[in-house]
């Protein structure tokens, strides 16, 4: 089954099963975010500011995190 956005609806119960944790502690993050926290996380460095881009031909997505 899926949601209005398309998403599976028995992913986050299939993950919480397979890593044996309750459902509530698997959280989802939007795609530009998970990006931004992969450049962090991996820097070596305290602060940061970053900005995520995708261009398609139909339009440019950005996020910017500080």
């Amino acid at each position: 089954m899926k949601n209005s956005l398309g998403g599976k609806l028995w992913v986050k119960g299939l993950i919480a099963s397979e890593l044996g944790v309750a459902a509530e502690r698997v959280l989802f993050t939007e795609h530009h975010e998970a990006h931004a926290a992969y450049a962090f996380l991996t820097a070596p460095t305290k602060k940061a500011a970053i900005l995520t881009a995708d261009f398609t031909c139909a339009d440019l997505q950005y996020t910017c995190v500080r």
